[in-house]
């Protein structure tokens, strides 16, 4: 019955069938798995973590088991836990392409870079079309300041997946990063294009539309992402300054006091901007 729920996506009904069958079995791996899927599929990933890690010690020689595992813990933010399931995944399965890439994603997480390089690397060694690898690597070389390396895989990436939101918000940036505004303004609106609601996106491109001097269209810009993300801080930063440069200190000034709400640390940057009308740049 709790496989047949799976099946159905009736998740809580396949747990509560499922918490039965490991009473009943408690030293099949198979139903502790199929136990951590469906908390999985419901997101309380420590529930998830618990029936994972029961089937993993009854079958420990299973990458697919130790691969769910280390996924687990990577959505429960636990990357350090993720790295040691995973690196027995990837040697338990070396040529996995998506093994290596959620190796790769963990080694991320815990901010080993090198690591993470490598076996992004590996992934696509073994799959030249793993989008998800070329845009991992890519988010890495922007940060190493390598930019026209993750720009080359990043376009390989939508090339790939002409969907990929993150990828275009990614490209958008890395071109913004070269001062090539009119260029990123057109990869936002890529993605804006395939997601309308994306804050990220639309901040991002309001911060472009100033620098090349359209302050109209970047304040646009700042307050329909302040819409979309009410309780994003840098959003209600970059509209406080926007306003700031349009000459509107009262509206800056509201936006300082929703500021203050959200990040009051943040709020800090602008105080002396509205209050001694000095300006700085926005960020992205």
């Amino acid at each position: 019955m709790g496989h047949a729920s799976v099946n159905k996506g009736n998740y809580k009904d396949a747990i509560a069938s499922l918490e039965v069958a490991s009473q009943l079995a408690p030293n099949s791996s198979a139903v502790h798995t199929e136990l951590g899927y469906a908390y999985f599929c419901l997101a309380q990933y420590e529930n998830s973590i618990k029936a994972y890690a029961r089937a993993v010690s009854l079958s420990p020689a299973s990458s697919a088991t130790r691969r769910s595992l280390g996924v687990a813990y990577l959505r429960s933010g636990k990357s350090e836990q993720a790295i040691v399931h995973l690196q027995v995944a990837t040697r338990l399965e070396p040529e996995n392409a998506t093994n290596h890439y959620l190796l790769a994603v963990a080694y991320d997480g815990a901010s080993q870079l090198d690591d993470a390089a490598t076996h992004f690397l590996r992934s696509l060694a073994l799959d030249c079309n793993f989008y998800r690898s070329y845009f991992g690597l890519a988010q890495i070389y922007a940060d190493q300041s390598r930019t026209e390396d993750a720009i080359g895989l990043l376009k390989k990436a939508i090339q790939l997946k002409p969907d990929f939101v993150d990828a275009y918000v990614a490209l958008g940036n890395a071109v913004s990063s070269t001062k090539n505004y009119k260029d990123a303004i057109r990869h936002y609106d890529a993605a804006l294009k395939l997601d309308p609601q994306n804050p990220v996106a639309r901040n991002n491109l309001g911060v472009a539309y100033l620098n090349i001097g359209k302050n109209k269209e970047g304040l646009e810009a700042f307050k329909y992402a302040a819409t979309l993300g009410p309780q994003v801080g840098q959003i209600h930063l970059n509209l406080a300054r926007a306003y700031l440069q349009a000459g509107n200190k009262d509206a800056a000034l509201a936006e300082y006091g929703l500021l203050k709400k959200i990040d009051a640390e943040l709020a800090k940057s602008i105080y002396a901007e509205i209050f001694q009308e000095r300006l700085l740049k926005v960020r992205d």
